[in-house]
């Protein structure tokens, strides 16, 4: 809606970037909405902030920052229905709270009229995930992997839940340096798994 308004938004999804910086990316991404409310996008992103927050850095408030995150993120698929985006990101809010299964129907469903967008596998690999279904969840990293090959898709957590430390080590760098340390302590390597 506006130069201004964009510019929050690229500027949150920069912050964002670094999960310390979360609080400050809320806010730019806060000022993107008030600026233009009608601009989906950024309440996806502002959803994404919120969940984060709670999880990792304002725990004792997870739930209240887990119903602004849904919140959020029911605004920007009233807004755009078929945003890949945000559908991707409600359906982490909906494996958090219980809801994965629901995430996943919802997924799969829109992977097949949409079959080339990486945000809706990427979503997959975490409800799969959640539901158990580690192959699913591999298969959907492959995949998303396939249309764009720099998306994260969080795929180091699925690795490290089939026990496959080594493929964790391979991917520590690109997501999830935290899990090095754990994956080397699994293999036995406790003076490497010390200085990571």
């Amino acid at each position: 809606g506006s130069a201004r308004a964009y510019e929050f938004y690229l500027r949150g999804n920069e912050v964002a970037r670094d999960f310390t910086q979360l609080p400050v990316a809320r806010d730019l991404y806060l000022r993107c909405v008030a600026e233009d409310p009608g601009f989906a996008p950024a309440w996806a992103r502002l959803g994404r902030a919120h969940r984060l927050i709670g999880k990792y850095l304002d725990i004792p408030q997870l739930s209240a920052h887990q119903a602004r995150a849904e919140e959020a993120l029911r605004r920007a698929l009233e807004l755009s229905p078929q945003l890949p985006l945000a559908h991707k990101l409600f359906a982490h809010v909906e494996a958090e709270v219980g809801r994965a299964k629901d995430a996943m129907v919802r997924l799969l469903q829109l992977a097949r009229e949409t079959r080339n967008d990486p945000e809706l596998f990427a979503g997959l690999v975490h409800v799969c995930r959640y539901c158990g279904l580690l192959e699913a969840s591999l298969a959907a990293h492959r995949e998303a992997q396939r249309l764009d090959p720099h998306l994260p898709t969080g795929v180091v957590h699925t690795h490290w839940l089939r026990g496959d430390f080594e493929a964790v080590l391979e991917l520590a760098g690109e997501e999830g340096q935290a899990s090095r340390s754990f994956a080397l302590l699994a293999l036995g390597r406790q003076q490497e798994a010390l200085e990571a």
